[in-house]
């Protein structure tokens, strides 16, 4: 495959993501996930600023419910990453901006020419989203 088609199947994929409709991200709206493997984007439902991106090889659904449910710290990658990021002062908090402020938008592995791991690299370098950018070293 030559450069130039690399990065046009890159961007296809990118714009297949983000023209899909984002629907709340919820409690209740888990259950209109889809349970298959896939990549997925979490974005302001205010201003639509991407937040970040992420993948599941299992199932989309069961992943977004430790994004919402998890209970044990480290079980909900966006919920830490709120407060990591001084968004939210806590993992409640973080739940509470969760269900007010993110929609979410996926594309099942069907949806995707190719491998998970590369649709997501992919996206997050095409659309940088702010919760998937390092946080700086604080030592």
């Amino acid at each position: 495959m030559n450069i130039e088609a690399n990065i046009d199947e890159g961007r296809d994929l990118v714009q297949s993501l983000l023209g899909k409709p984002g629907i709340p991200f919820t409690g209740g709206t888990i259950n209109e996930i889809p349970d298959e493997s896939g990549i997925y984007l979490f974005s302001s439902r205010k201003t639509g600023e991407s937040l970040y991106v992420g993948k599941s090889d299992k199932g989309i659904r069961s992943h977004m419910k430790d994004h919402w449910g998890g209970t044990e710290p480290g079980s909900s990658d966006l919920a830490d990453l709120l407060v990591k990021n001084k968004i939210a002062q806590n993992r409640g908090e973080s739940r509470d901006w969760i269900r007010e402020n993110v929609v979410i938008r996926w594309l099942t592995r069907e949806e995707i020419i190719m491998d998970i791991d590369s649709a997501e690299n992919r996206v997050i370098q095409e659309i940088r989203p702010m919760l998937n950018r390092r946080l700086p070293n604080p030592n």
